[in-house]
């Protein structure tokens, strides 16, 4: 068993959305602007989806390690299976808008939190023939799975200004309302990862040691389901269409 300090690097997301664009927002009463009636219809040019991207980066807090190994020695080499399981902290992130739309929102926020990641490996390693008296260093090398699990949120509040959002060309009712959504993003990770340390038996059955490990995954980290999307009311999009869809990737 081995318990540990897990440091992660900062995680960058990479989203895009095809969410429908305020002015298409159906549940909105209709409302002459700029000559034209709003909401508009889905079918109308300016209500295709827009795939808008952005990204975000998150610090992360170190977290607890635990782990579970079993496996058997020949000669100079070591064979294991292990298991391990980490817990990290999250941030809070300010998103970016533009154009017009730095206007439309007055707050802009997404928040990940909650990390957690268990991974099973196989792992070789090498005891250094080298060494102090009662000590043995080693060198290893693993592959393997990892299960990767976070809680995701953003909220996007508009202006409350409805003069100013009519000036925007926006539906007025659309003041002060807020876009939220909530998503567990989970996925599974092939990776590698590179081991050095040292141990110290301490009895028969008993060994003392410290490891590094660096761990690398081989592909990025992608969240195939759509997250629960809300704005303020039940959804008004047409029959098979989703409104919110967001593929989020760690960058």
């Amino acid at each position: 068993m081995e318990l540990g300090i897990a440091a992660p690097a900062d995680i960058g997301i990479r989203g895009t959305s095809d969410d429908v664009p305020t002015n298409c927002d159906g549940h909105f009463p209709p409302l002459e602007v700029d000559g034209r009636t709003l909401p508009l219809p889905l079918d109308h040019p300016e209500c295709a989806p827009g795939a808008e991207s952005w990204t975000s980066r998150f610090d992360t807090e170190r977290g607890a390690s635990v782990g579970l190994q079993a496996g058997y020695a020949w000669r100079a080499f070591r064979f294991e299976a292990a298991y391990t399981r980490r817990h990290h902290g999250g941030d809070r992130s300010a998103s970016t808008v533009v154009g017009d739309k730095e206007a439309e929102f007055v707050e802009t926020a997404e928040r990940l939190d909650d990390i957690k990641a268990q991974a099973m490996f196989a792992n070789v390693y090498y005891e250094l023939p080298f060494a102090p008296a009662g000590f043995t260093p080693f060198v290893g090398a693993g592959v393997g799975l990892v299960e990767a699990r976070a809680d995701y949120g953003a909220a996007y509040r508009r202006n409350p200004d409805a003069r100013l959002l009519l000036a925007l060309g926006r539906h007025a009712a659309a003041a002060g309302t807020l876009s939220a959504q909530d998503a567990t993003l989970a996925d599974r990770i092939p990776a590698y990862q590179i081991l050095v340390g040292v141990d110290r038996p301490l009895g028969k059955h008993l060994t003392l040691g410290a490891k590094v490990r660096r761990v690398a995954l081989l592909d990025e980290f992608r969240d195939r389901a759509p997250p629960d999307l809300l704005r303020g009311h039940a959804p008004t999009v047409a029959p098979g269409r989703q409104a919110g869809r967001q593929r989020l990737c760690h960058a």
